[in-house]
């Protein structure tokens, strides 16, 4: 995906999170924890992110979609939006794994960054990253 305006989707979990990143730098973000389920706030809260930032779709160079793991419902919901915006906007779409993610949040400078995640029944994900590649591909 070419440098420019990028639309971000995360739904793996309880909260719908959406971002706007202009050359790898976010400009925008919105974050909703609600009872509700991803499929009654993901819209609405891109139009507030959209128009609130003051893009529209077509300025849009791309969309990153979190991809798993998390709830297997709620990833659909985000990756079926991405997919319906891609096709009618004509937009690439990367998909972007939680854990991954998850793991760039820590400092630079880490060598070594497990990402572990809540997964439900007394379970958890986690992956290992050593110099930001997994430790087990």
């Amino acid at each position: 995906m070419n440098a420019g305006l990028v639309l971000g989707i995360e739904t793996s979990g309880k909260s719908t999170g959406l971002a706007l990143a202009d050359s790898g730098k976010v400009i925008a973000e919105m974050v909703e924890d609600s009872s509700c389920s991803h499929n009654e706030v993901l819209m609405p809260l891109l139009d507030r992110l959209m128009n609130g930032a003051g893009v529209t779709a077509r300025d849009l160079s791309g969309i990153g979609v979190d991809i798993g793991p998390g709830r297997f419902t709620s990833l659909r919901v985000g990756l079926s939006t991405a997919k319906g915006l891609a096709v009618a906007h004509r937009l690439p779409v990367v998909g972007v794994g939680t854990l991954w993610s998850l793991a760039r949040t820590a400092r630079a400078t880490m060598d070594r960054v497990l990402s572990v995640m809540d997964a439900g029944k007394h379970e958890v994900y986690a992956a290992l990253y050593v110099q930001a590649r997994p430790a087990i591909p």
